[in-house]
């Protein structure tokens, strides 16, 4: 659910294609008790998209993305 939260808000908010959501036993976020969420706001490896992620405002944008889906995780 956070995850679902915090993807709707960043797709409203960049207007990037959907990728989907995927589970993965990652390292990263599997040695919590808490719920944990990896971000890919953007891709590297496309160049538009790189050059998007080099821009401050995108950053500040997805950054309040992110944050508006936690606030609608833990409102639910």
């Amino acid at each position: 659910p956070l995850a679902e939260a915090i993807q709707k808000r960043l797709l409203q908010a960049t207007g990037l294609p959907d990728y989907g959501l995927y589970f993965g036993n990652l390292a990263l976020t599997r040695p919590s008790s808490f719920p944990a969420v990896l971000v890919e706001c953007a891709f590297m490896m496309i160049p538009e998209q790189e050059a998007m992620l080099k821009n401050e405002k995108f950053r500040k944008k997805c950054a309040r993305a992110i944050a508006d889906g936690i606030e609608d995780y833990l409102d639910e």
